[in-house]
């Protein structure tokens, strides 16, 4: 949480290490924002930071996993609870969220069951994942999913796909994963006293910078490409 609040401030800019993450962050958040309606639950809601994108007419419930949410998070959801196994009655929500949550559950098609009993017919799941991206969060980090593996098990789960795409071009997740690389370095330097970190530390503030504005330009000038991306997104409905 230290290191998260460290680099916090400069989320929004190129300067910070994971800066395409939090760029396509708010397309998704506008995203939800646009088909929450009803009863939305946040599964795994951490600092609700989805909840300011939702329309005001929504109702926001907030629910979060007790040992992740106290630990890593420092959140008071409005409900504690297990993805696995969901408080709620049958057919009582119109929108479910899974914002990142899948890959750190020990069985998330049972997750994904619970949503569909909780969902009311016509209601929407939606679920994002990282794909190459670091251990996080960590003991709580179990899979990475593919498209292919999150159609699957919304099949099996009997759902319909409604919106499915990638997130990062492969220049925009090298330069993610080179700078979240880099900056875990400098930090274990820094850890362990090692002056060679306060070469890296000052070597970042040109670095980061540059091999973001770099993913940025030749992302925009490539083709589009799905071959490497960080993450999904994927929109179900319960039919």
């Amino acid at each position: 949480m230290k290191l998260k609040n460290l680099f916090f401030f400069l989320k929004r800019t190129p300067f910070h290490p994971q800066w395409h993450s939090f760029r396509d962050e708010i397309k998704l958040m506008n995203n939800i924002g646009e088909t929450a309606h009803g009863t939305l639950i946040d599964i795994g809601c951490a600092n609700q930071r989805l909840k300011s994108y939702i329309p005001r007419n929504c109702n926001y419930i907030a629910l979060d996993y007790y040992k992740t949410a106290s630990s890593l998070y420092e959140a008071i959801p409005d409900i504690y609870g297990n993805a696995q196994s969901l408080p709620f009655i049958n057919d009582c929500a119109e929108t479910l969220t899974l914002i990142e949550v899948i890959e750190h559950l020990p069985n998330p098609s049972a997750a994904i069951a619970e949503a569909y009993r909780v969902l009311k017919v016509g209601g929407e799941l939606i679920i994002t994942v990282p794909f190459l991206y670091p251990i996080h969060d960590a003991p709580y980090d179990f899979q990475r999913w593919t498209r292919f593996g999150l159609e699957a098990l919304a099949s099996q789960n009997n759902f319909e796909v409604r919106e499915q795409h990638y997130r990062g071009q492969p220049a925009e997740t090298a330069a993610l994963l080179t700078n979240i690389a880099a900056t875990k370095m400098t930090l274990n330097m820094l850890s362990r006293y090692n002056p060679a970190g306060l070469i890296a530390a000052l070597s970042l503030t040109v670095f980061i910078p540059f091999t973001n504005t770099m993913g940025w330009l030749l992302a925009l000038l490539s083709c589009k490409d799905e071959f490497m991306p960080f993450g999904y997104f994927i929109k179900l409905r319960k039919n």
